[in-house]
């Protein structure tokens, strides 16, 4: 009798004892992009490999929380609060965003002037002159999924837009009469003529100041009197302000009323 109660004893603590510990840690863990994935362990100590693939915290005593910061592949060194030591393998996946575009796409259903497509990590809203009620639906449903949806829907695109192509020349100053130019406002614009029934019954055609001018210029550009600087294409929005510059900034150091020196840099060159 007493044997039987020694070994009922006995299976009681056994089983006592293995409720109490933590399920063993898996050897390798998947998770997606900004996914986050909870591991009962008691950890004390951990290192990575790489911060840039996956994040871990301990919210909790026996709690493990690691957290898909981009895709990629890292290994985890864990020295757990019984003494031993275990390393596991993360795999972070890119997020699969098909089924959040279905369910963004079934919300936005019947609105024309509202397109989503997938952008990298995030699905992306995008209006070509939505009207307002359109606007508000988009930005309602970007709200409802904050961090996965973007909305680029807005009033920019009722706005027009002005693209000008821009050459800065620089010229010798003893040449600039080779243009033939006055640089005053009574310059004419670009014009183009043609005149019928020439002394040989041909056709006669002016070319515009414009072509003029760049051929001039190129003319130059080949005897090595003048030097095209950037030829860049500025576009903004109408009545907006657009900037370019052709040159770079030098530093200057500067002394305050105290006799500290600072470095603030100055830009040079040709400011358009």
């Amino acid at each position: 009798m007493t044997r039987h109660i020694i070994c009922l004893l006995f299976l009681l603590c056994a089983r006592t004892a293995s409720a109490g510990q933590a399920p063993a840690l898996p050897e390798e863990v998947s998770l997606a992009v900004g996914e986050t994935m909870l591991l009962m362990a008691d950890v004390r100590r951990a290192a990575l490999g790489t911060g840039s693939v996956v994040s871990m915290a301990t919210p909790e005593r026996g709690q493990l929380l690691l957290f898909g910061e981009s895709a990629g592949e890292t290994t985890a060194e864990l020295w757990l609060a019984d003494g031993s030591m275990q390393r596991v393998r993360i795999r972070v996946r890119e997020r699969d965003l098909s089924g959040r575009l279905q369910d963004v796409r079934e919300l936005l259903s019947g609105i024309d002037t509202v397109n989503a497509r997938v952008s990298g990590r995030f699905v992306v809203l995008e209006g070509s002159r939505a009207g307002a009620a359109d606007r508000a639906r988009a930005g309602e449903v970007a709200a409802l999924y904050p961090g996965e949806v973007l909305d680029f829907t807005g009033e920019a695109d009722w706005e027009s837009m002005v693209q000008m192509q821009v050459r800065l020349v620089e010229v010798r100053r003893d040449q600039l009469h080779r243009l033939g130019l006055r640089w005053d406002n009574e310059a004419a614009g670009p014009a183009l003529s043609a005149t019928a029934g020439g002394g040989n019954g041909g056709l006669s055609l002016q070319a515009s100041m414009l072509s003029e001018l760049t051929s001039r210029i190129d003319l130059l550009q080949q005897q090595g009197l003048a030097y095209t600087l950037a030829e860049p294409v500025l576009s903004c929005r109408s009545g907006g302000v657009a900037r370019f510059v052709s040159g770079g900034e030098i530093p200057i150091p500067v002394t305050d009323g105290l006799g500290a020196t600072d470095v603030q840099y100055k830009e040079y060159g040709v400011i358009l």
